[in-house]
């Protein structure tokens, strides 16, 4: 970058000084590398000059920032850089007369929710996720990307509230949307299609989303490789949906083939580097499915290696104390204390009904 003689201060140009770290971080969040992309637009907020820190430039910053972290699993940090991006905005003008200062400010509303969300708290997350899409629905055309991100929030919402029936309305109006808005074949779509498939979990009533399984699959087995992470939350999806039905060995089989593509991929240390929070609650599904079948088999040894690896990396990735590493320690004891056969409320149960009975914490 040109800098002033004498000085180490970087010259403004007629983008603005964080312009290009801002562009490169976003370029590194795109290929999947967050912490880099964390680390380029943390610089970019540092390089905003005093008139811009109260710009659209630095609400965009702060929220890529805010999304980057989510991902991340830093919903804290991330909760405080949507916060101040909202009073940025407000600072800026008053809601409605500007579009694009609308945008932006939803999407710190989608943002806040979301840490919120992520943090368990569903009490803080729902309301402002609400009041969002009422704003969204004024101010916004109907086919509009904020609006499926708020419907996406609000699906998860009511999925992790126990109200599958919502979750399912909410998952297919945001799908709707991304129809509208992107190919058949895009990332987004088989996003949501991967969300209806995994409400599958212990619905016996859930044949009807084996499709949007299948059709996450197969976006994502051409988008990412057959092989890929992505691929292998997919087909987890399908598992769920085949579980319900009632095809319990197909199920198990195709959770342990997940659960050794995610073993394989996230074996290195650098893994970190790539790996987001949705993808992680995939890996606890498989970890904890996988195990059943392994157990239900009598390879208890298998099911118990899968575990602790599993349990070690969101461990490093997440650390010790976070709310989702909490749980998933939970599964990890309750598959560490698993026995082929033994007493539950005075009658005998096998391992696999063990299992059944289980919620995959997601």
């Amino acid at each position: 970058m040109e800098t002033k003689s004498g000085g180490s201060r970087p010259r403004r140009n007629s983008f603005g000084t964080a312009t290009p770290k801002f562009h490169e971080a976003i370029t590194f969040q795109a290929d999947g590398r967050l912490k880099e992309s964390e680390d380029c637009c943390a610089d970019a907020l540092r390089l905003l000059t005093g008139e811009e820190k109260h710009s659209l430039e630095a609400v965009s910053v702060r929220n890529t920032l805010a999304s980057i972290r989510l991902d991340r699993g830093k919903f804290h940090q991330a909760r405080q850089d949507a916060r101040r991006a909202l009073e940025i905005a407000a600072s800026l003008g008053e809601p409605g007369a500007d579009t694009g200062l609308d945008r932006l400010r939803l999407t710190a509303l989608c943002l806040i929710g979301r840490s919120h969300l992520q943090a368990g708290e569903l009490d803080a997350a729902r309301p402002l996720l609400e009041r969002a899409l009422t704003m969204a629905h004024y101010w916004l055309p109907a086919p509009a990307e904020e609006k499926l991100k708020i419907l996406t929030l609000l699906g998860a919402t009511a999925k992790e509230a126990g109200h599958r029936h919502e979750a399912e309305e909410y998952y297919r109006k945001a799908l709707a949307i991304a129809e509208q808005l992107y190919d058949p074949y895009h990332g987004e779509v088989a996003s949501l299609c991967h969300r209806l498939a995994l409400l599958s979990e212990g619905w016996d009533e859930a044949d009807h989303l084996e499709p949007f399984a299948r059709r996450a699959y197969e976006i994502r087995s051409i988008l990412f490789g057959t092989t890929s992470p992505m691929a292998a939350g997919a087909q987890a999806g399908i598992a769920l949906a085949m579980e319900a039905q009632g095809q319990l060995k197909e199920a198990g089989e195709k959770f342990l083939h997940s659960l050794s593509i995610f073993d394989r991929h996230y074996a290195g240390e650098q893994c970190e580097l790539s790996i987001r929070v949705e993808l992680l609650r995939d890996y606890a599904l498989c970890r904890r499915a996988a195990a059943g079948y392994l157990i239900s088999s009598g390879r208890h040894t298998d099911a118990r290696e899968f575990s602790n690896r599993a349990q070690r990396l969101f461990e490093r990735i997440l650390g010790k104390s976070h709310p989702l590493v909490a749980k998933w320690r939970k599964d990890h004891d309750a598959i560490r204390r698993a026995t082929p056969l033994f007493a539950l409320k005075g009658r005998q149960v096998s391992a696999w009904d063990w299992w059944r009975g289980f919620s995959f914490s997601r």
